[in-house]
C-alpha cells in the first residue's frame, strides 16, 4: 500500500471477512466483482482529468 490519508480508522463490516488496504495498482488482481473494481477506479480518477477506464 502506498499510503492512507483518511481521518477515520478502517473498520471491518459485517459484510466482509477481511480488511485490507491496497494501492489502486493492486485492485485488478484482487478477487472481487468487476463492478466494484470499476467503481474504485472511477473514484481514484476523480479530479485527474482522465476519464474512467484510462487509469494505470
Amino acid at each position: 500500500m502506498e499510503s492512507y490519508a483518511g481521518s477515520r480508522k478502517p473498520k471491518l463490516s459485517h459484510e466482509h471477512r477481511e480488511l485490507g488496504l491496497f494501492s489502486y495498482r493492486e485492485i485488478p488482481g484482487l478477487v472481487m466483482p468487476e463492478a466494484y473494481k470499476r467503481t474504485i477506479e472511477a473514484w481514484g480518477l476523480r479530479g485527474t482529468g482522465r476519464p474512467a477506464g484510462t487509469g494505470d
